[in-house]
């Protein structure tokens, strides 16, 4: 059983117009027909009504068929047409087909049954082409939706700050679904935290301040659509959902009042929770919100949420980073007076007792193990220091011209003078290599790299301290030949508080930040630090500064070498290092220095 159909009939012979009824009713198909009888009368119809097919004659007193065929596509009209004539002309027919129509007949050939067949084709055509423009565009759509999402989720997640992402959220919102879009965060007080709005230009709303007191009425304390909403639930106004459209409808009065039509709030979930809400809004002419809208405004709703919590996990984490660091300085700081107040008497008791003879070696053993574990915590305590520093942008150097031999030089002979296991040998430092720097930091770069080298031969061994130049940079390599480093643990090896992963089959105690600190300075100087490691063989750490550009007159001959290097040490060391140094014994004949 058929449809009953709409038809017209457009010819201007009556008498074929009454042969096209007759025809239809011995083919027994229901429908309602109508007529004209020239282009004009045939356009008026068609703008009028909804037909299901069109019966055309070729030929027409003010046009041909052709050109009215044209015509009705070009209006946008895809019902199907059937053109009748009163010859058979291939090329014609051709024509036809191109211009839009649906089939071809001619009128000494149409009978009952050939008539009715071809209406129903053209009716199965015109449905197949529907659904297929249908899909098509449905496809475009979706097409278009996917775009736009990717393009919203990695707009949103370029940034952490949550004024931000809100604002670029509400454009989003304006952009693809609404007139207006108000962004809200609300916090556990049912209390709005952060807000954001976004009006699409030309979209006449009023001003901003009706809309934030419209905004404020619906996080009011006990508004139950808020209640709903942030209890995970979308609000569609004109209401989708017939169970909710009580709720749609206390949502949307304040909107309403500013002029809107349309309203749709979908909250922001993170982990199961509603965070705060996303509201759109249309004005007079717009459609209301459809189903497939909710979803996009859904599956948006979920990426902002996404961005929004990584933003206040950031936001959390920088937090807490940052009272660890006030802790650690206040820590350091704190500790740093009683440590230095025992260090010194540690220091006044050993001389004693080496003037006077009062302790056994027993107890001078134990003193001296006391010394030792004080030094090493107060190494400890000034790493932390310089990471606090570093950490809350305090940490400063105060570079000037300085000979980097001279100084390896003094620091190999400082530290040489301390070991008993393991050789230290110093290579090229017969040449100045001038750089900008400063001395304190760099000594405690040199000097980091020497006792990390000596730390990590627990067996002893041989350190190897060598300086050489490339035209451009001063090069400081130590080398060693102790436990070495996996290569997984290289590219970390410099992140605060990171150690490698071998060091606990060793027993080797450590905090993680030396070398952290290491890098920084190098950095802080203009330099670059690398490492090549070996597991089982040895370590070489390298450092890159750049060279002053200095005459050659610097160049020191290597006679002389010694004595100019103590005398711009003794120059270069403040008052109390140097009388400190003095009262220091000699160094020890195992001291291997290769120029």
């Amino acid at each position: 059983m058929y449809d009953h159909l709409m038809l017209l009939v457009i010819d201007d012979d009556a008498v074929d117009r009454m042969a096209v009824r007759r025809a239809l009713r011995a083919a027994a198909v229901p429908c309602t027909i109508e007529e004209a009888a020239d282009s004009d009368t045939a356009l008026a119809a068609l703008g009028a009504k909804a037909f299901d097919v069109v019966l055309m004659d070729y030929r027409l007193p003010d046009s041909d068929g052709l050109a009215l065929l044209r015509e009705v596509r070009s209006r946008g009209l895809t019902l199907p047409i059937i053109m009748l004539t009163g010859q058979g002309d291939e090329q014609l027919a051709v024509d036809l087909l191109r211009a839009g129509a649906t089939d071809y007949l001619t009128k000494n050939a149409v009978s009952p049954d050939v008539l009715a067949q071809s209406i129903y084709r053209a009716q199965r055509i015109h449905r197949a082409e529907r659904t297929a423009a249908q899909a098509k565009d449905a496809l475009r759509v979706a097409d278009e939706r996917r775009h736009f999402l990717a393009e919203a989720s990695q707009h949103l997640v370029e940034s952490l700050d949550m004024a931000v992402i809100l604002d670029r959220l509400a454009a989003l919102g304006t952009r693809e679904l609404a007139d207006c879009c108000v962004v809200q965060i609300v916090g556990d007080d049912g209390q709005i935290q952060h807000s954001s709005l976004s009006v699409s230009e030309g979209v006449d709303v009023g001003t901003a301040g009706p809309i934030e007191s419209a905004l404020l009425a619906m996080v009011a304390p006990g508004q139950p659509s808020l209640k709903l909403c942030l209890a995970g639930r979308s609000l569609v106004y004109p209401a989708l959902d017939a169970t909710l459209a009580e709720h749609a409808n206390a949502m949307a009065v304040p909107y309403l009042a500013l002029g809107f039509q349309c309203v749709l709030a979908v909250p922001l979930t993170v982990r199961g929770q509603a965070i705060g809400a996303i509201i759109l809004l249309r004005g007079a002419g717009r459609p209301s919100f459809d189903a497939d809208e909710l979803r996009l405004a859904g599956d948006l709703a979920h990426r902002a949420a996404i961005a929004l919590d990584n933003a206040r996990l950031y936001h959390e984490a920088q937090e807490a980073v940052r009272v660890r660091d006030a802790f650690l300085s206040v820590a350091a700081h704190e500790l740093k007076t009683p440590l230095t107040t025992l260090y010194g008497n540690v220091q006044l008791l050993q001389r004693r007792s080496q003037r006077e003879g009062t302790l056994n070696e027993r107890d001078q053993r134990t003193l001296r193990i006391i010394f030792e574990q004080t030094g090493r915590l107060n190494k400890m305590i000034t790493a932390l220091l310089d990471l606090s520093r570093l950490q809350m942008g305090q940490f400063s150097i105060q570079p000037q011209p300085l000979d980097l031999a001279v100084l390896a030089r003094r620091v190999v002979d400082e530290l040489q003078l301390s070991l008993e296991r393991h050789m230290v040998s110093l290579d090229g430092v017969d040449v100045a290599a001038m750089v900008l720097g400063d001395e304190l930091r760099l000594e405690q770069v040199i000097q980091n790299l020497i006792q990390n080298a000596i730390k990590y031969s627990p067996g002893g061994g041989l350190v190897q301290v060598r300086l050489q130049q490339d035209g451009a940079n001063a090069i400081l390599s130590v080398s060693d030949q102790g436990i070495g480093i996996p290569q997984s643990s290289i590219p970390n090896l410099f992140r605060r508080f990171y150690r490698a992963s071998n060091v606990h089959d060793h027993h080797i105690s450590g905090i993680g930040v030396g070398l952290f600190v290491v890098n920084e300075i190098v950095g802080l100087h203009g330099g670059r630090i690398t490492v090549a490691s070996t597991e089982g063989v040895g370590t070489t750490f390298t450092v890159y500064l750049p060279l002053l550009a200095t005459p050659s007159c610097c160049a020191r001959p290597a006679s002389s070498a010694p004595a100019r290097s103590a005398r711009r040490a003794r120059r270069a060391w403040p008052a109390r290092r140097w009388r400190r140094c003095r009262r220091r014994r000699p160094p020890p004949s195992g001291l291997r220095s290769s120029r």
